[in-house]
């Protein structure tokens, strides 16, 4: 899970309104500071902060789109002041993100309460990453109007459930 999240550090970060509805928000500056903790900074994170106010349960999903794999981790999240924050977790934000850094008004610190890996059905029906991995770059690199030559080209035959 450490692996994925590190790679990944964008997370789909999942907290509930006032009006108990759900509410999603990417966040691309995501960090974990120890075994038992994740965080982000607070950069435009109004609505987030303000539905952990009253109500501290978050979720925060990172995906794999080429392994088709993901992590997902769940806790209690509070927002805390850069100061608070402490001298290591804001070295480390500055480092990660040093364009950014000013723009960082808190910290969202997100105690671990349980994580889990979560895999794409594909797994199901005989996929393996090597396989979904090259699939999904072939698609990714169409997509994004990348041309695959020959001797680029990885073969790749088609997979079951995609």
């Amino acid at each position: 899970m450490v692996g994925i999240i590190k790679a990944h550090t964008v997370g789909y970060v999942a907290t509930v309104r006032p009006d108990d509805s759900p509410a999603v928000s990417p966040k691309a500056t995501l960090l974990i500071l120890d075994e038992c903790t994740i965080a982000f900074p607070n950069i435009r994170s109004h609505g987030t902060v303000e539905n952990l106010r009253p109500r501290a349960d978050i979720e925060v999903d990172f995906v794999d789109v080429f392994r088709r794999k993901g992590c997902r981790v769940r806790g209690l999240g509070r927002c805390v002041s850069m100061a608070e924050a402490g001298r290591p977790a804001q070295v480390r934000f500055k480092q990660g993100w040093p364009d950014l850094y000013r723009l960082m008004t808190g910290i969202v610190v997100i105690a671990v309460m349980a994580a889990e890996i979560v895999t794409s059905p594909s797994y199901d029906v005989g996929a393996v990453p090597d396989r979904l991995t090259k699939h999904w770059l072939r698609r990714h690199a169409a997509m994004l109007g990348f041309e695959v030559t020959r001797r680029s080209r990885v073969p790749c035959a088609p997979l079951p459930g995609c």
